[in-house]
């Protein structure tokens, strides 16, 4: 029996969000709550305690977002200086790479 390397990822849970300006409940979330609100219906996905799940996070990771790659020097919906940090925070995750 050939065992799984301890690198290979695993995912356990999926999640979306989306938001219309249209939408009558548009709440203009920022890119963080967004991220945030997807990696909780990620989290309720797996079908275990979304609490214990977040705690097991190991790695929260995120691309470059729109917001900091412009030149203009405020963001409406707010920006983060450490995007997968703030996510982590708000799902309750303490991982070792943010």
């Amino acid at each position: 029996m050939t065992s799984l390397d301890h690198r290979t990822p695993v995912l356990v849970g999926v999640g979306q969000a989306s938001e219309r300006i249209d939408d009558t409940g548009y709440r203009g979330l920022s890119a963080v709550e967004f991220a945030a609100a997807a990696a909780r219906d990620a989290l309720a996905d797996t079908g275990a305690d979304p609490g214990d799940v977040a705690s097991a996070v190991d790695t929260v990771a995120g691309i470059r977002q729109f917001e900091i790659s412009t030149p203009i020097p405020h963001s409406p919906l707010g920006r983060s200086d450490n995007f997968p940090r703030s996510v982590a925070n708000r799902i309750g995750a303490g991982p070792r790479s943010r």
